[in-house]
């Protein structure tokens, strides 16, 4: 899971980034300003090209299940009488606290509010960025949150015997343990939904942030602006 994560936010944040900053390099922008809600038009920018990433990522996932149970009655048929190692394999399941149908459901929310969380901070350095160029030097932060997160997820997780709780809670990290741990059992529901709903927390206020820093850095000229400066300006404006 936390490959999958990996590399969907790569593939896709930076054409999130790219899309946001559209407007900025035509003459679409006061136009787009006038008739569409700034929060609006990154989420609906986000969702279009991530709709992509996560049918891909649940392309992957069906075909992992589906070669897993194809391999299992294959072998069935062979080696053994016809059902028996397939129905205790899957009754394995319950037995071992595996797989079940809230654990699924709320992984599956997981999933998804991670990979949104992570390209929400790739719209805002879009938001923030008045051309490509600038861009693509302004991903620093997204790019070194995501790689910072998934070496934390590496040593702190996957070399210990059980993974620590606040890699469930803290939401970067959270978008690549809590869908797996919670599938497998190995963190309770009442952790799940918490980490969850600090997920779908932080995705709302980044969208709001990024709406707001498009709108301010819209008509801005001059140098370029990194996040400190950005966020300078907006509580200036604020005041």
């Amino acid at each position: 899971n936390t490959i999958f994560i990996y590399m969907i936010i790569i593939f896709y944040g930076n054409s999130i980034m790219q899309s946001v900053i559209l407007e900025k390099t035509s003459k679409l922008m006061d136009t787009m300003l006038i008739s569409v809600d700034p929060k609006s038009m990154i989420f609906g920018k986000m969702l279009a090209i991530l709709l992509s990433g996560i049918i891909q990522l649940l392309a992957w996932l069906i075909a992992i299940v589906g070669g897993v149970v194809a391999g299992v009655m294959a072998t069935d048929s062979i080696f053994s009488e016809k059902g028996v190692s397939l129905v205790t394999f899957f009754k394995s399941f319950g037995e071992l606290n595996l797989f079940k149908p809230v654990n699924v459901i709320l992984a599956i929310f997981a999933l998804v509010f991670g990979i949104i969380m992570y390209s929400s901070l790739s719209a805002m350095c879009g938001a923030i960025s008045g051309s490509r160029e600038e861009a693509a030097s302004n991903q620093g932060l997204f790019v070194m949150m995501l790689v910072i997160c998934f070496y934390l997820v590496l040593f702190r997780g996957i070399n210990t015997t059980d993974v620590a709780t606040w890699l469930y809670i803290f939401p970067f990290t959270s978008a690549m343990v809590l869908p797996a741990g919670v599938c497998i059992g190995t963190v309770s529901t009442g952790i799940a939904a918490l980490g969850l709903g600090i997920m779908v927390l932080c995705t709302v206020i980044f969208l709001v942030l990024a709406g707001k820093l498009y709108t301010m850095m819209s008509l801005y000229k001059g140098n370029k602006v990194g996040f400190g400066k950005a966020f300078k300006m907006l509580i200036r404006e604020r005041g």
